[in-house]
């Protein structure tokens, strides 16, 4: 006959592993949902990086002041491209996004471009992208604030430590 200390332990034993499996698995799907959302960030971000180019051939086209604010947009695109970190990319998004008003206020002032369909096309463009960057930055950090905090609740905090999994950081534009 089995002690029943021993069965006592098989049943610790297994509800632990049970709790463990489960925060595992919730703690998963949680990170699966950060990177889902962060997928869709990047996507719009290329979707704005695409319409950039449109954007500096027509404002070149026309000259200007407006013109005279497009290498503010390129240095922050390229800085972009070569972000390491989602704090970088965030400080590059975010000069990316102030140098695309900029040039478009001041295409606003110029006659040229103002009536130009062109220029309101692209314009309309960038304007939808940019709410969408909003959207899918808000998703992403939704998500990530979710994981974040439930990895310092028990037992997600220590299932979280058991794995190694990090505190994910939240993109700032």
């Amino acid at each position: 006959m089995v002690p029943q200390s021993v069965i006592i332990a098989a049943i610790l034993a297994g509800i632990v592993l049970l709790v463990l499996l489960g925060t595992y698995n919730a703690l998963m799907q949680l990170r699966q949902d950060v990177r889902a959302a962060w997928a869709q960030m990047d996507e719009q971000l290329k979707n704005r990086y695409q319409l950039i180019p449109v954007l500096v051939g027509i404002v070149q086209a026309a000259g200007g002041e407006a013109a005279a604010k497009l290498p503010a947009v390129s240095a922050a695109k390229n800085r972009a491209g070569v972000a390491f970190s989602p704090i970088e990319l965030a400080q590059a998004e975010l000069a990316l996004s102030a140098g695309i008003a900029q040039v478009l206020a001041a295409a606003e002032q110029q006659d040229g471009l103002k009536t130009d369909p062109k220029f309101l096309d692209i314009r309309q463009q960038l304007l939808q992208c940019e709410r969408a960057i909003v959207q899918s930055t808000a998703r992403y950090n939704d998500r990530v604030d979710w994981l974040n905090a439930s990895m310092t609740s028990f037992p997600y905090a220590f299932t979280a430590k058991v794995i190694g999994l990090r505190v994910q950081p939240m993109f700032g534009v």
